[in-house]
């Protein structure tokens, strides 16, 4: 019987071949070969561009993608090796039994990026998009049922229906903010250094952080109390990652963005862009960044928490999309019953 390390050794034998010749096969598996020989073949010139964009700085947002996706490839190709001596049998099944044999939009997401699609990439962007509509619908039913746990203990439940309902009717963006400002300011305590201490995202309840991760293309942990805080800190992470985003946005014109580069930025941030102009995202997109980057006046005995801050914009995004969206339609015709 042939063993686990011989089947591997083959299965790796035979990608090399695939990527080192124009040899195309056939049927399903035979395009997930030819994937593998373009990824191949990719992946290293895409880091030495993303090298040579380091060294100057990038100037457009598609160089600061690249950038992105290049860091990001480097730790996937370390968790395919720390993968394959812990267990070499879920490495077989991860790497290559899925990919090969689903069509799932994520099956490639833990390869390099050289081997994702642009098919794949549209795809989980409808996904996510529709992901974040039901996040905003369980959101509203589950402030509707209330209990101890999923309100704030600092507020009544009629309170904070109140304030929501008030948010989702404001006018302008400064307005959401201005009524969401004891969820963006927090309590902190001065620090031996004096520097202000990390914001992490906080008092959001743990279904909605685990229905967040999902929007934004992520599975997470199940929520579990013991567990959940994995989920927490991941969607910390991931709204870093559009806080760098944002500071890189504010050192270029963004009406030299290409309309691929602007609705990759408004996907990025749940703004919405079906059936839009390219200057109405260009306007929401400013919006954005007009709040977010915006130095904030400063609160005695408080900060600004800027991951809060921005998981209240992606919320007033959704929602603007909820209103409207036909992918909602029945969830707004049960909610108003």
């Amino acid at each position: 019987m042939i063993s686990m390390v011989h089947m591997v050794v083959l299965f790796i034998a035979a990608v090399f071949i695939c990527a080192t010749s124009a040899i195309a096969i056939p049927s399903t598996v035979g395009l997930a070969f030819n994937r593998i020989q373009r990824g191949s073949q990719d992946m290293v010139p895409l880091f030495r561009e993303s090298h040579e964009i380091k060294k100057r700085k990038p100037a457009t947002y598609k160089e600061f993608k690249l950038v992105e996706r290049a860091n990001g490839d480097f730790g996937r190709i370390f968790s395919m090796a720390i993968a394959w001596p812990l267990s070499p049998w879920y490495f077989a099944y991860a790497y290559f039994v899925t990919p090969l044999m689903t069509k799932s939009a994520w099956a490639w997401k833990g390869w390099p990026s050289s081997f994702d699609s642009e098919s794949d990439l549209l795809l989980r962007w409808d996904i996510q998009n529709q992901r974040a509509l039901d996040m905003f619908a369980k959101g509203l039913t589950l402030l509707n049922a209330g209990s101890n746990k999923d309100v704030s203990v600092a507020q009544s439940k009629a309170a904070t229906i109140s304030k929501v309902q008030d948010m989702l009717e404001a006018h302008g963006i400064w307005d959401v903010v201005d009524l969401a400002d004891d969820w963006i300011y927090v309590d902190t305590k001065p620090t031996k250094s004096g520097s202000t201490p990390k914001a992490k995202v906080g008092q959001i309840p743990a279904i909605l952080v685990k229905e967040f991760l999902r929007a934004f293309g992520s599975e997470g942990v199940p929520n579990i109390h013991i567990v959940n805080q994995l989920n927490r800190n991941e969607l910390t992470k991931m709204v870093q990652n559009i806080k760098n985003s944002d500071d890189f946005l504010e050192t270029i014109d963004t009406h030299k963005m290409s309309s691929r580069e602007l609705e990759e930025a408004c996907r990025e941030r749940f703004i919405p862009v079906t059936h839009r102009s390219d200057s109405e995202r260009r306007r929401d997109l400013n919006s954005w960044l007009d709040v977010a980057c915006t130095e904030q006046d400063s609160v005695v005995g408080k900060f600004s928490n800027e991951q809060n801050r921005r998981l209240v914009l992606l919320g007033h995004f959704v929602a603007k999309d909820f209103k409207t969206a036909s992918k909602s339609k029945l969830y707004r015709a049960a909610l108003q019953k």
